[in-house]
């Protein structure tokens, strides 16, 4: 069961993927995300980037289509939820889809994310430029200006599992 803290934190996550903002995530939805992620950094369609993406967004949606428990193929805010509560899927679902993000946004591949990097994989999302430069900051622990592999893994573990 998820702590009141962490179905906020969900629902956050939820209108990332909510991409037409209708209050229900579908299949569409998800392919619309990834299409998003494969066209803002140039993702060729059939490589092995976007094989990889599109293999974890399917996985993505079997996991929380299996929580539809009206069976309307339409994944509500609840049904996300009590997906995310499921042993495993933060490890095996979620965070393999923010390391592939993570990829996605190191466009010259050394293994960080410079601020310019970070910016720009955050128009996904629609986060303001403030709030992106607020959560960069907040995420590079060592304030060397770049995030890296274990910072960016290590907040998304702690995001996900943290009950405060």
């Amino acid at each position: 069961m998820a702590t009141e803290v962490q179905r906020e934190k969900y629902e956050e996550v939820f209108g990332y993927y909510d991409t037409d903002n209708d209050g229900e995530i579908v299949q569409s939805d998800i392919d619309a995300l990834i299409a998003s992620w494969t066209h803002e950094f140039g993702v060729t369609p059939g490589s092995d980037d976007w094989r990889r993406l599109v293999d974890l967004g399917n996985r993505l949606w079997s996991s929380i289509e299996g929580h539809d428990v009206d069976g309307d193929k339409k994944i509500s805010k609840e049904e996300f939820t009590a997906a995310h509560a499921q042993p495993g899927f933060v490890d095996e679902i979620a965070i393999p889809l923010a390391m592939a993000a993570f990829d996605l946004a190191d466009t010259d591949n050394d293994g960080q994310i410079s601020i310019q990097e970070w910016l720009a994989s955050q128009k996904t999302h629609g986060l303001a430029p403030k709030e992106a430069v607020d959560a960069f900051q907040s995420w590079d622990t060592d304030g060397d200006g770049y995030l890296s592999r274990d910072e960016y893994r290590r907040y998304t573990e702690s995001f996900y599992k943290d009950a405060n």
